[in-house]
């Protein structure tokens, strides 16, 4: 009985070594990223709900490691930021953050993988510096009071430039205590956010998700040509805004989006063709705009509710009701007669290939079969023609043996 207590004591100062060890080892935030958490949150207008969520935030010794606040996820092996979580609808709740986002959030959080302030009192404009998180995955600031046009620099954003793999995850570190006893905990954080109108939970797909969410703000201007360039992004959502202008015509190069949504603004012309090469599209809302023309033919496109083109009264074609007039042609159709042209050309091509054959070879063959004389004249042509170069060839070899 007294060997399993030794044991048992043994275990335990164990236990309690190595707990110590590794809460040692416990990676810590940088320094540069706690104070730029700080600024930020000196920068912004709260009240006192918010106030006991930021109560984590603070300067005193147990509260100087950054990744423990609230809101906030690290790297556990590097210690640097990755998310910035401070969504008003998720842990605020009343939407009681007002403030601007600093142009210098880009510079200070480099490693930053997912960013949401959605649901908030945020206004300014979108600094172009956020396109220094090359890292950034996730990058939504929906449902606040943003201004403004979208940055033209979107296509710094390297990982969105890329396709998704599944190996992100987002840990969180912290240290526990109990009785003189500690030891580190690590977990491995659920994403949930609105995805497709309804709360989502991400976890081992996470690395999947790439996101750019700026609906429901005031932006103005056009959709830069630039965001063409992030092949890997899977949904993005610009709607609720005044957004103005045409959109690029080179949209389907984001072949990996399955969801878009740029309704209720104010982009005009036609809808690209290249929307319909989207394959993996599952869901769009092009409502309430000021497109025009006939909607783009392609299995995609029509398969979608009419609702989805609602409020775009110039639009026409299926799936809509309205059927489009000659002078209403889209670009699908101008390129359905620019293929008519070419095979115009082509059938024109071979017929005057035939004809020219016809005429070549009968009026001569022809002539020389039908009209006797012409036949005599030809072939004491060849006959004086052969005579000739016989001559030659004989002169020619004599002139060399004599040389």
């Amino acid at each position: 009985m007294g060997g399993i207590m030794v044991l048992l004591l043994l275990i335990i100062t164990l236990h309690v070594n190595l707990g110590h060890d590794d809460a040692n080892m416990t990676m810590r935030c940088t320094d540069k990223e706690r104070e730029a958490l700080l600024a930020f949150k000196q920068g912004l207008i709260m009240d006192e709900h918010s106030q006991v969520i930021f109560s984590s935030w603070g300067t005193e010794a147990a509260k100087q490691d950054c990744c423990r606040w609230e809101g906030v996820s690290c790297d556990n092996q590097t210690g640097h930021v990755v998310q910035l979580d401070l969504r008003g609808n998720y842990y605020l709740q009343d939407n009681q953050l007002t403030g601007s986002i600093p142009k210098w959030l880009g510079a200070s959080f480099q490693k930053l993988v997912i960013l949401m302030l959605s649901s908030n009192h945020f206004n300014g404009s979108l600094p172009p510096q956020l396109c220094d998180l090359i890292y950034i995955q996730i990058l939504d600031v929906s449902v606040n009071n943003i201004s403004g046009g979208i940055p033209n620099c979107l296509k710094k954003l390297t990982t969105l430039a890329q396709k998704g793999n599944s190996s992100l995850t987002v840990e969180h570190s912290y240290e526990r205590y109990d009785k003189q006893i500690s030891w580190l905990d690590i977990y491995v954080d659920d994403e949930i956010f609105t995805w497709k109108g309804s709360m989502q939970v991400y976890r081992n797909t996470l690395g999947l998700v790439r996101s750019i969410d700026f609906s429901s703000n005031r932006l103005t201007g056009e959709i830069p040509s630039e965001i063409s360039h992030l092949v890997g992004l899977v949904s993005l959502n610009l709607s609720r805004n005044q957004l103005t202008g045409q959109i690029t015509p080179d949209i389907g190069k984001l072949e990996s989006l399955d969801s878009l949504d740029l309704s209720r603004n104010h982009i005009d012309g036609r809808i690209p063709t290249s929307l319909a090469r989207i394959s993996r599209l599952g869901v769009l809302d092009l409502s309430h705009n000021n497109l025009i023309g006939k909607i783009p033919t392609g299995t995609q496109l029509q398969g979608f509710d009419p609702s989805v083109y609602a409020g775009n009264p110039q639009l026409c074609g299926p799936p809509l009701q309205k059927p489009c007039d000659i002078e209403e042609t889209g670009p699908d159709q101008v390129s359905t007669e620019e293929d008519k042209d070419d095979q115009l050309i082509r059938y024109g091509f071979y017929i005057s290939m035939g004809l020219g054959f016809f005429v070549g070879f009968w009026g001569v063959c022809g002539s020389l079969i039908f009209i006797r004389e012409w036949r005599y004249a030809y072939f004491k042509f060849l006959n004086s023609l052969n005579d000739w170069l016989y001559v030659r060839v004989v002169l020619i070899k004599r002139k060399l043996t004599d040389a």
